[in-house]
């Protein structure tokens, strides 16, 4: 059930991107002056068992801390692909996809107003057509307010509106669908982290409530989910080993108290 700790790094990436158009190492809570990371997860069915490597990740950030590309590998540290990002005067214009040969698979292209916030994403396959083509509309304060994302192939708009509070955090996605609109729901703590996520479907009920912990370091700790009843349906846990940057160099998860995965990472800092 790895899906709400996808979801939930997906959801910090976004609101991050729609403010600064790149993606850093705020958004790992990562310090220092770092250049890459190697991070293995290791795997385990049975938590008497030593878990098994399935597979491994490198990020590479330029040195304003910038993502400036991703290569993925199997158990055998054998190349899957890789993601190389392109920066232009500090602003993100292009995400090229590459497959194991080092052939071009997909790219994602950004467009920007005068204001140097991003107005259109393009995803094009590796046939030059385009997949999906996104367009972004910003409020009076320069927040992003809504999101217009076109699918050509089957010629449907998929609509988002995004509502903040005073201090500028996400507190508020509505998505437009056939039957309505979804929303969810968002609370932080006085850190801006996120501590709860309120999910409601398209006729307006409530259907399950996400709440977070965080540790002092800023990692989080715990995850738990619950139906609109209250009751708990599922839970997430996490236990850290630290450098002395105060940067994770291991990761160990638990899904309803069983550990399911460790993470290793080995961290190189610019000189």
């Amino acid at each position: 059930m790895k899906l709400f700790i996808s979801l939930f790094s997906f959801l910090l990436c976004f609101q991050t991107f729609s403010q600064q158009t790149k993606y850093n190492l705020q958004q790992e809570n990562l310090k220092g002056k770092l250049h890459y990371y190697i991070v293995k997860t290791f795997i385990t069915k049975n938590p008497n068992e030593e878990p098994v490597q399935k597979y491994a990740a490198k990020k590479i950030f330029n040195t304003d801390g910038v993502l400036t590309e991703i290569d993925n590998y199997d158990a055998d540290s054998k190349l899957l692909g890789k993601i190389i990002y392109e920066i232009k005067d500090g602003l993100l214009i292009r995400e090229t996809f590459f497959n194991a040969i080092g052939n071009p698979d997909k790219i994602t292209t950004y467009e920007y107003d005068e204001q140097g916030r991003v107005s259109t994403q393009k995803k094009i396959n590796n046939a030059g057509k385009l997949q999906f083509q996104t367009t972004y509309l910003y409020n009076a304060k320069g927040q992003l307010s809504a999101t217009h994302k076109l699918i050509p192939s089957i010629n449907y708009t998929m609509k988002e509106s995004y509502q903040y509070d005073a201090v500028g955090n996400l507190i508020e996605i509505a998505k437009k669908v056939r039957i309505g609109t979804t929303k969810e729901l968002y609370a932080y703590n006085s850190q801006k982290q996120q501590i709860k996520k309120s999910e409601f479907n398209a006729i307006g009920e409530l259907f399950s409530v996400i709440t977070y912990e965080y540790n002092t370091k800023g990692d989080k700790t715990g995850l738990k989910k619950h139906d609109a009843s209250g009751a708990l349906t599922y839970f997430e846990s996490y236990q850290y080993q630290y450098d002395e940057h105060d940067n994770w160099t291991e990761r160990t998860s638990f899904e309803k108290g069983k550990k399911v995965s460790v993470e290793k990472r080995t961290i190189t800092y610019y000189q």
